[in-house]
This record gives C-alpha cells, sequence and structure tokens, in this order.
C-alpha cells in the first residue's frame, strides 16, 4: 500500500511543533488507526521516520516530530528542556491529531524510543485508554503496553 508524506505543524501555547504526516493511500474515505512516534534524546523525528514509513504501507496513519528545543529541532526552541516539556509536547500532538477527520480516535498508539518512549509511557498511564509501544535503544527489541 502506498502513503503520502507531508509536513504538518502542531501548536502548544506559544509553541510552534514540527512534524511530518504519513497518509495512507484511501486515507480520505475512513478514520484510520494513527499512531504518534517520538523521538529519542539528542535526536529528531527522523530517527523515527523508518517505523512511521512502515507503518503507513500497512495502512496506519503515522506522525513523526520534534520535540522543542534540543539541537536538532525544527520545532520552536524550548529553554529548560525536560521529560514534561517533552510530555506537553506529546500531550498536545494527540490532542491536535486525535481531532481530525482522518484519525481514528478510539485507535491511536503513542510510540517511542528512549526518552521519547518514557514520555509515552506516562501520558498513556495518565489519558486512557491508550496504547504504548517502546523501543529499547541496547537490544532493538519492542515492547508494548496497553492502559484501559
Amino acid at each position: 500500500m502506498g502513503y503520502t508524506e507531508c509536513e504538518h505543524w502542531c501548536r502548544r501555547e506559544d509553541k510552534n511543533i514540527y512534524g511530518k504526516l504519513f497518509l495512507p493511500d484511501g486515507w480520505q474515505e475512513r478514520p484510520h488507526a494513527t499512531a504518534i512516534f517520538s523521538h529519542g534524546l539528542s535526536t529528531n523525528h527522523g530517527d523515527m521516520v523508518p517505523y512511521a514509513r512502515t507503518a503507513a504501507e500497512r495502512g496506519m496513519v503515522t506522525y513523526v516530530f520534534d520535540f522543542c528545543g534540543g539541537n536538532y529541532s525544527q520545532s520552536d526552541w524550548q529553554d529548560n528542556m525536560s521529560l514534561f516539556t517533552e510530555q506537553h509536547d506529546l500531550e498536545s500532538v494527540a490532542w491536535e491529531l486525535a481531532r481530525e477527520p482522518f484519525v481514528d480516535e478510539h485507535n491511536l498508539f503513542l510510540c517511542g524510543a528512549s526518552l521519547g518512549a518514557t514520555c509515552c509511557c506516562s501520558m498513556a498511564m495518565r489519558t486512557r485508554p491508550c496504547r504504548c509501544v517502546t523501543r529499547s535503544e541496547r537490544s532493538s527489541s519492542s515492547q508494548a503496553a496497553s492502559f484501559a
């Protein structure tokens, strides 16, 4: 299955959050399961693009984004960047995407690596029901959790 890749900006208060949407063929026809990919520390959205493309090829809407701040981010600068500011970025992205007509808000997945995985798990525990998939940097293994 093919997909379309396009830039998509989200917003957190006074900050612009840069990201890319991967929309599977037929995305206009119905809402789709959606995965949001959060990158790890000292990287950017580019690290998560291969995962987003693979999921989009299989029919999911996917989104990769840059946390505000950081050396490699295309999003607005964030002083005093922390786990909490990154969680806030992720919450803002999820809230905005859940309101798009092509997103099935009942099938929203949070996926992350390293610090991005920590943000996903933290949000998933507070926002139920939610599904979270993490990837270990050391072993390249994946773990999934569902919070209901």
